[in-house]
């Protein structure tokens, strides 16, 4: 069920955040409604309310008032003294940290009296699915006879591309020497005042990779939807198609606490800019084409996917700024959305970065190999069910593995020999 939502509230637009946050409870059956006056939002499902935005809320940056039956309390207040039990008891209960909430004490006949007001969309978004006990949408798990029918549709459009590309290139050579490929296959006001007058194969080449974007769009739409695993933080945002026709693919373990989750771009912060690790890799995608930074007009984009692909949540107290490794269930349940991906773009070259995403890829494949023996392989053709694909294991660019510069250098300069080859 859906419902509408308000972005208004007492005449300012909500910041985005919230907006996101308030159409992802939307999408799972919650009621975002406005009281009389205005200066609540209630956000409840079945008629039992999980949270509440008031002015308050806004002015301690969070993005939720928080209800406390769920840890043992009536209403939306506790005792001051008490509050940092219930911090602790949030936290637990939501693999949260602390700096994820933050209290509003009250004063005048509350006096003595706090609130609890959550500062992260995510833990929000969490906590309140949770307590509804919203369960897997079944809609959008991808059966075996859609995975079929997808991957003959893709072998189809191939086969006709490549049998109409050779001939109709030769016809046309000479009236459409000017007009770029790239161009056409941008798109935009250019592209299309191109593709008006281009050879029928590329305009077949620009419907195709159209047809790429709008079946990963789908799919994207499916993954932020999924709700088959627990204990995962679902997305904010649905991930955006981007690198669709390229000949790289990037395969990384899961999104990380920003980026991707909130922004729906891979590699990225919440600024939109690349993150260190980010920054680490693209040095090493110039070198063959390619870039994941955001601003750089020069190169395309590499395809990007993830093991998992929700964010698996912090991995406790004791170490809150990593993140904790997914479970063999979620790794299972997530291994359809990225096979399907790769499906779908059918790149030339797949980097897996880190011992989940190699293991994981190796074991699709029928091989037993470790991570450190695909490492040590610099490049290795893999039969993804009949996708055949020139593979290189890397570690993660977050990890600090040993010689991880040696090896990035030895890889990317077999990989830059593999893209150049037109087979």
């Amino acid at each position: 069920m859906s419902t509408s939502i308000p972005v208004v509230y007492l005449g300012k637009p909500l910041p985005q955040p919230i907006v996101s946050l308030l159409q992802a409870l939307s999408r799972d059956g919650f009621e975002c409604d406005t009281t009389s006056s205005g200066r609540t939002i209630t956000v409840s499902r079945g008629g039992v309310p999980h949270g509440y935005i008031k002015p308050y809320v806004l002015q301690r940056k969070g993005v939720l008032g928080y209800h406390l039956a769920p840890l043992g309390l009536g209403g939306q207040q506790c005792p001051v003294e008490d509050f940092r039990d219930l911090v602790r008891r949030f936290c637990q209960r939501y693999a949260c940290d602390p700096s994820d909430v933050t209290d509003c004490r009250l004063t005048g006949t509350n006096k003595g009296r706090a609130l609890l007001i959550i500062k992260n969309p995510d833990v929000a978004l969490r906590a309140l699915l949770q307590e509804a006990g919203v369960k897997p949408c079944e809609r959008m798990q991808i059966t075996r006879s859609d995975e079929q029918r997808v991957k003959a549709e893709a072998d189809i459009t191939d086969r006709a591309l490549a049998a109409v590309a050779p001939r109709e290139a030769a016809d046309a050579e000479d009236q459409h020497e000017n007009a770029p490929t790239s161009a056409i296959l941008r798109g935009g006001a250019s592209g299309d005042a191109v593709c008006r007058s281009a050879p029928e194969y590329m305009k077949r080449a620009m419907t195709q990779q159209n047809d790429k974007q709008a079946r990963l769009g789908k799919l994207f739409q499916c993954v932020w939807e999924c709700r088959l695993c627990p204990r995962v933080v679902p997305s904010l945002a649905a991930r955006i198609p981007s690198g669709c026709e390229s000949r790289l693919a990037l395969m990384a373990q899961a999104p990380g606490r920003h980026g991707v989750r909130e922004t729906g771009l891979q590699w990225r912060g919440r600024d939109g800019k690349l993150r260190r690790p980010g920054i680490f890799l693209d040095n090493y995608l110039r070198r063959v084409g390619y870039s994941v930074d955001p601003e750089s007009q020069r190169y395309p984009r590499p395809y990007t996917t993830n093991v998992v692909h929700c964010w698996p949540g912090s991995a406790g107290e004791g170490d809150p700024d990593r993140d904790r490794a997914p479970s063999s269930d979620e790794v299972s349940s997530c291994r359809r959305w990225w096979q399907e991906e790769l499906r779908i773009v059918r790149p030339r070259v797949l980097v897996l970065l880190g011992r989940l995403a190699t293991e994981t890829f190796a074991e699709a494949c029928g091989l037993s190999l470790s991570f450190s023996a695909f490492l040590n392989k610099c490049g290795l053709t893999c039969n993804l069910n009949g996708l055949i694909l020139q593979c290189f294991a890397l570690p993660h660019p977050t990890a600090p593995y040993p010689g991880r510069g040696e090896l990035y250098e030895e890889a990317f300069s077999v990989i830059g020999r593999v893209l150049k080859d037109p087979d």
